[in-house]
């Protein structure tokens, strides 16, 4: 199963992960601040946790619960450098903190209010 991330200063709060399976992709949108936190201590409850896994010398990963034990459950573990450096591109682009910067809340209200009109 292949894994593919995506991070767009459009929507500057989530990180959308796609999990390629033969029969179906699978996308699941992910709270950035959830996989910082987890790059080195567990947090999240239901639907996704995210926490650091250590396993011998030099092999740091972060794993990624997502779905519930009822509707099913898919694990992915990715290795905590390549996590943590590709967060820290993300943060280049937006930075921790100016995420509500890059909302431009007051188009989509106009344009809300212009398709009830």
């Amino acid at each position: 199963m292949g894994m593919t991330a995506h991070y767009s200063a459009e929507q500057p709060f989530s990180v959308v992960l796609a999990l390629h399976a033969p029969e179906a992709l699978v996308a699941w949108d992910l709270s950035r601040e959830q996989l910082i936190k987890g790059l080195r201590q567990h947090d999240g409850w239901g639907d996704v946790a995210v926490w650091p896994v250590a396993r011998g010398r030099g092999a740091d990963f972060v794993r990624i619960r997502l779905g519930d034990d009822l509707s099913g459950t898919a694990m992915v573990e990715i290795e905590r450098p390549t996590l943590k450096a590709w967060l820290e591109e993300t943060c280049r682009l937006v930075p921790r903190g100016a995420e509500p910067d890059h909302l431009h809340l007051d188009q989509v209200i106009g344009q809300l209010l212009d398709a009830e009109a």
